[in-house]
């Protein structure tokens, strides 16, 4: 297999669209996100986000998690995972 063949499914250089890091950023959820998803407050997703309940990183001044870490964390509860305080 030749390198051309390895990398065919790739855009040529030069023709990739330059990083957006607002477009990045929509795929994580903030705090106020999650609340709102789970119909919580605020206070209480920054108590299941710093104990590690849903899988999150403190980034600058703000938890971010995604949606697939919030679905684990629901499916966790519903086969009778930890409970949340």
């Amino acid at each position: 297999m030749t390198t051309a063949e390895i990398f065919s499914d790739r855009a040529p250089v030069g023709t990739q669209q330059p990083f957006n890091p607002e477009a990045y950023l929509t795929q994580y959820l903030d705090t106020e996100d999650v609340a709102e998803l789970l119909h919580m407050k605020v206070e209480n997703v920054r108590k299941l986000l710093n104990s590690g309940q849903i899988r999150s990183s403190f980034i600058g001044r703000r938890w971010l998690t995604t949606r697939a870490n919030v679905e684990t964390f629901l499916q966790s509860k519903a086969e009778g995972g930890p409970k949340a305080r």
